[in-house]
């Protein structure tokens, strides 16, 4: 799917360019983690399509615009993140769950986490996986505009007949109702939790500290994830704020190699676990708390030392 879609973006250079899913029910790039799995020696050649991909579209001279309806995830959030303007809808579930199957937020999520204008809000997505709505995407600074459900067909046949991509935009943008965002009502916490942290260590002290519901959820949240991919989460975030994209998109890949392929235990453990044998016991994870994840561990994962690397143009 990705190789089709760089195939098509190259085929018109000079037009705008509209992002959706198939139906209104998912926006997804297509990867499938069990055929990953099942044969690892695509691994460092399918991320690198996906990365190549998403670069490609955030190079686009032209306009971009990704509507997310239905379940927005991982390397689909990749591409609409890419692109200059964001729709959400009411239907709209955007979430980054990588850290539950022994993975890592990547797919440029370094780079479009961390210059969130909120920054605790980016290191709460990217530790939690929580699932954010599309009023909490709007308001939470991810998607541009949102525009109703049932607006969304009018939207796209006014975008074929007119030059100008952000006045339609504005025609259907409607503001959502603030006072009922989950994520405006959470925000005071996330940011007393998340801001100016130097450790995980440190997050889970503030999530146990004068607990509310709030907290507690997402301290079981963090507490479920694989703590190694928890840990290479918290790194990658601190250094993705001092990447721009190209930097942060070949960050990932380093990660996405190491996790995927290199030292996958975690992620195949995960995954033939949820998604094939559809198991609801407690994954084992190694190592199986935060605090037996080394530097040295976080270290090499970030680095891979053994390759392959993306050197993107």
């Amino acid at each position: 799917m990705l190789q089709t879609l760089s195939l098509l973006i190259d085929q018109v250079p000079n037009k705008n360019l509209i992002f959706q899913g198939c139906d209104s029910n998912c926006f997804s790039s297509g990867r499938d983690d069990k055929a990953i799995i099942e044969n690892q020696a695509m691994v460092s050649e399918f991320y690198r399509t996906e990365l190549c991909t998403i670069y490609q579209i955030y190079k686009q001279p032209t306009e971009t615009l990704a509507i997310l309806r239905g379940l927005s995830i991982s390397a689909g959030n990749g591409i609409a993140m890419a692109c200059k303007y964001r729709i959400s809808t009411e239907t709209t579930r955007f979430s980054m769950p990588e850290n539950s199957i022994g993975k890592v937020p990547c797919a440029g999520a370094s780079y479009f986490l961390t210059h969130l204008h909120n920054k605790p809000l980016g290191l709460f997505l990217m530790l939690s996986g929580k699932e954010l709505d599309g009023n909490d995407l709007f308001w939470g600074g991810i998607s541009t505009h949102y525009v109703p459900e049932s607006q969304i067909t009018n939207l796209l046949n006014d975008l074929k007949l007119s030059n100008s991509l952000i006045e339609v935009l504005d025609k259907y943008h409607q503001f959502p109702p603030r006072e009922q965002s989950n994520l405006i009502r959470n925000l005071y916490e996330i940011e007393q939790v998340f801001g100016e942290v130097n450790t995980v260590e440190e997050i889970l002290m503030k999530l146990c500290a004068k607990p509310t519901p709030f907290k507690e959820m997402v301290l079981l949240n963090i507490c479920k994830n694989c703590p190694l991919s928890v840990k290479v989460a918290f790194k990658s975030f601190k250094l993705g704020l001092d990447m721009n994209y190209k930097e942060a998109l070949e960050h990932d890949y380093n990660i996405e190699v190491q996790l995927g392929y290199r030292r996958s235990y975690n992620y195949k453990t995960a995954v033939t676990k949820k998604l094939i044998e559809k198991g609801e016991d407690e994954i084992k994870w190694y190592p199986d708390h935060v605090n037996q994840v080394t530097d040295k561990m976080v270290d090499i994962i970030i680095r891979n030392p053994e390759g392959p690397f993306l050197e993107l143009r």
